[in-house]
């Protein structure tokens, strides 16, 4: 990946002004990032046509985010809290809406001035599953509430078929006049079979 020389050396200066981007493809996109008010986002490849990332403060709960290991797709719960009555009830609206649209996480750079330093990086893709929200009551602030977004690595999905074997039974099931596993029996690890027999 190349990243911008202006951001390798603040990364190297352990200098960072970053904010955390979130965009999820709906019919009219979501957009939101980490920082206080509105920031003007350009386009690039996975905002085609860039927009207004709403300031939404601090995204709680982010966890580390991993690639497909050994087969185990990643699921992450991004969280909102401390939000109003207004969003709460945006998102119990629009859940059904939410739901298998395509969630990108990146990061977003800025210079001393809090002037972008080049294009955001892109560092996770999923599939927005479910969205909940909570209210809780807590003496010393008061009633507050949450709202969390479970989203699955692109590789996660409960509605896709568990693996299988190539077997003559499972092979009828998926198809009854099938006989392309018939003859797996006949064939172990150990077997060495000879060309021309």
């Amino acid at each position: 990946m190349n990243i911008d020389p202006l951001i390798q050396a603040q990364i190297d200066g352990k200098l960072i002004r970053r904010s955390v981007l979130l965009y999820v493809a709906t019919d009219t996109p979501i957009r939101a990032w980490t920082g206080v008010g509105d920031f003007d986002k350009a386009s690039d490849l996975v905002d085609p046509t860039g927009g207004i990332y709403k300031g939404l403060g601090e995204i709680q709960d982010i966890p580390a985010l991993q690639q497909l290991v050994n087969g185990v797709a990643q699921r992450v719960d991004l969280s909102l809290s401390g939000v109003d009555a207004r969003i709460v009830a945006l998102a119990d609206a629009e859940a059904a809406e939410v739901r298998s649209k395509a969630v990108s996480i990146g990061l977003q750079f800025f210079g001393a001035d809090w002037a972008p330093l080049g294009d955001a990086i892109w560092i996770w893709d999923g599939e927005a599953d479910v969205v909940r929200s909570d209210s809780v009551s807590n003496p010393d602030f008061g009633r507050f509430r949450t709202v969390t977004l479970s989203v699955g690595s692109l590789t996660t999905g409960r509605r896709r078929p568990r693996m299988t074997f190539f077997t003559r039974a499972q092979q009828r099931r998926r198809s009854p006049d099938d006989a392309f596993c018939d003859r797996v029996g006949l064939y172990s690890q150990d077997t060495e079979l000879r060309w021309p027999p």
